[in-house]
């Protein structure tokens, strides 16, 4: 998986004010209210003492932990149920269109009823 689109992927997961916080801390790290930067990454279990040279990797691994272990633990565990369950594989596109379709827009909203 592409790092970006790991990346992408974990900020289309958060509240709009959460990754409106880490998009400006990727852009400008010094502008960015450090408290809400910390609570957001208290949530995910951070330890590590983010700044503006390490925000995109530590991110990225957040995401990476999110995204690809956690699912991957569940599975693990859930292996000998899933087994009989086949899951439609997702592609990238599909997965992208999901996301646009569930972002609340009147639009939106008026379809998914």
């Amino acid at each position: 998986v592409n790092n970006q689109d790991l990346v992408d992927g974990f900020l289309n997961t958060l509240p709009f004010k959460s990754k409106d916080i880490l998009r400006n801390a990727f852009k400008d790290f010094k502008q960015i209210d450090e408290d809400e930067l910390l609570d957001i990454l208290q949530e995910f279990d951070c330890r590590l003492v983010v700044n503006e040279k390490n925000i995109k990797e530590v991110i990225s691994e957040i995401a990476h932990k999110e995204i690809i272990q956690r699912p991957k633990y569940i599975i693990d565990i859930w292996s000998e149920e899933l087994r009989n369950k086949i899951i439609p594989i997702i592609s990238k596109i599909s997965l992208q269109e999901m996301y646009i379709n569930k972002v609340p827009t009147s639009t939106n909203l008026l379809k998914n009823l």
